[in-house]
């Protein structure tokens, strides 16, 4: 961790990356970089489709 204010909830998350200012980590394995930077994904989550409106969880390119 690396910065000011930094948020690590709940306090025994582990295996953090958290760079910046006023960042937080809320998820194990959370990599948050960047001024007011939130990681809040849960593992699996591999991104978000804005034309479906669903979470990606797959590496299928289809």
């Amino acid at each position: 961790m690396i910065g000011q204010n930094i948020k690590q909830l709940p306090p025994d998350v582990n295996n953090i990356v958290a760079i910046g200012n006023s960042v937080k980590v809320t998820k194990e394995t959370g990599v948050a970089i960047g001024s007011r930077s939130i990681s809040a994904r849960d593992k699996g989550i591999k991104g978000y489709d804005p034309n479906t409106n669903q979470l990606i969880t797959s590496n299928d390119k289809t």
